[in-house]
């Protein structure tokens, strides 16, 4: 996004539990509709979205592997 604009956040729905396609299409609907009332372009407002779902994502795999290792060493 624009320099200095934070991605929106990317939150899981309740500990542990994958959000659904419903929440995620709402996700990136109200961040189209968010930057094109502050005259942003919507692309990049889906592409914030995305990025902080990828974020989301590699810490949750980060978070597996942790798991994984530690019961491993047990």
């Amino acid at each position: 996004g624009p320099a200095g604009t934070p991605a929106a956040p990317c939150l899981p729905d309740a500990e542990n539990e994958p959000q659904t396609g419903a929440q995620r299409r709402e996700r990136f609907r109200t961040a189209g509709y968010q930057a094109i009332e502050r005259g942003d372009d919507p692309a990049e407002a889906a592409m914030a979205v995305a990025d902080a779902e990828q974020a989301e994502l590699r810490a949750e795999r980060d978070r597996a592997r942790s798991t994984a290792v530690a019961l491993e060493n047990q």
